[in-house]
């Protein structure tokens, strides 16, 4: 199923000022249930094309003026894989928290090093170190 709409903005002088244009695609999962599919979207001729997995309607790929970003996810719909033309970011989670336990940052071209950082958190959930690969460390401590 598709679905479409335009809209045309106009200034005081009746001349055109903005353009756009928005696309839905639906499918249907097995049990019958649509969701949103693809979504494309062309404002001023800026265009953005994103894909959804089927599960929770996260952004598997988004296509902007052709360059692609592709996301990868864990069970609880947490990032874990970002990739751009450039580069890639992984992404691991604290069991406990949920919360970003390392964010890792590395070119796929070029011998740069990978960037990094880390996070950890005590038993509420409080962030209570984060250290980096450029030397950068602090440590937070909490009133109870």
């Amino acid at each position: 199923m598709n679905f479409s709409t335009a809209v045309l903005t106009k200034g005081p002088d009746g001349k055109e000022v903005s353009k756009s244009k928005y696309e839905y695609w639906e499918k249907a999962k097995l049990d019958g249930e649509r969701y949103t599919y693809k979504l494309a979207t062309d404002i001023d001729g800026d265009k953005t094309e994103t894909i959804y997995n089927e599960c929770c309607g996260l952004p598997l790929e988004i296509t902007r003026n052709g360059d692609k970003t592709s996301f990868e996810y864990d069970a609880k719909g947490h990032v874990t894989k970002k990739m751009t033309p450039t580069e890639v970011t992984q992404l691991d989670y604290d069991a406990k928290s949920s919360k970003v336990s390392k964010v890792m940052k590395y070119p796929k071209a070029g011998k740069a090093k990978p960037q990094w950082a880390q996070y950890a958190y005590d038993d509420k959930g409080n962030l209570i170190t984060a250290n980096n690969s450029e030397g950068k460390k602090v440590k937070i401590v909490y009133d109870h």
